[in-house]
């Protein structure tokens, strides 16, 4: 059993803690999921550190919506440690898998996270904490996001340091974040999460507020799919460019290749 995430996050000093033992736990079993943790914690103390500055119009509100969204990945991963598997969302269960098959790359690791967690968990966190009134809570939806554009050299530099020396060199010349970014369209899909919250908020019908979930799990897992897509197709490449992630020359990486 993973420490730290059987009872949900009430603050966020609770849920950077967690992340951070999270970290040192996957990293030290070169568990693949610590990818995506590094770039959460990131993003976690962040955000903990602007509600703290009153960043935000109602940094309270912001708050109970960053745990909400923090307790939806404690819980899948609470769920997958515990063989609790039909509970887990299918595009998580997707991003588990490849984690522990290690055939992805450690763009793709942290692609597969970040699309389980935007694109299916936050609208679900939404929903949960209450979007109204909605014009003051779309602003600080908005807000967030200058947190996250602020937050990519950060979560870039640490992934490269711990899990890929040589996205550090591909980032003078490719900026891997910035492609991530334009790959997932990350404002594009916060914004979805949003629509889809109003949606999930409107529903009167349980079956509706089901079918809704449901068509988030969906899309998020087609996503993910084609994120692992390219290493399926062209698996005799990965061993190469697993060598260009671990810092070896560009001459090495050509002649693995041949």
């Amino acid at each position: 059993m993973l420490p730290s995430i059987e009872q949900p996050y009430t603050t966020l000093d609770e849920a950077a803690n967690s992340l951070t033992e999270l970290q040192q736990i996957f990293r030290a079993n070169a568990d693949r999921r610590a990818v995506f943790v590094t770039c959460y914690l990131v993003m976690t103390r962040d955000m903990r550190n602007k509600t703290a500055q009153g960043f935000f119009a109602d940094n309270a509100w912001v708050t109970r919506y960053a745990l909400a969204f923090a307790n939806y990945y404690r819980q899948a991963i609470l769920d997958w440690s515990t063989d609790n598997i039909s509970q887990v969302p299918e595009c998580w269960q997707i991003a588990f898998r490849a984690a522990e098959a290690d055939t992805t790359l450690i763009l793709q690791d942290l692609l597969l996270g970040i699309n389980a967690h935007i694109d299916h968990d936050l609208a679900l966190a939404l929903d949960r904490v209450g979007i109204q009134p909605e014009s003051l809570r779309h602003e600080d939806h908005l807000k967030v996001n200058e947190v996250l554009v602020a937050a990519t050299v950060p979560i870039e530099q640490a992934i490269g340091r711990y899990y890929a020396p040589g996205l550090n060199l591909l980032g003078r010349t490719l900026g891997p974040l910035a492609v991530i970014a334009a790959n997932l369209n990350i404002d594009l899909a916060r914004n979805h999460a949003w629509n889809m919250a109003a949606q999930l908020v409107a529903a009167k019908a349980d079956a509706k507020r089901a079918s809704l979930t449901t068509e988030l799990d969906k899309q998020a897992s087609l996503i993910a799919n084609l994120v692992i897509g390219p290493t399926h197709e062209m698996a005799f490449l990965v061993p190469a460019l697993k060598r260009l992630e671990a810092d070896h020359s560009w001459l090495q990486v050509l002649e693995g290749l041949e």
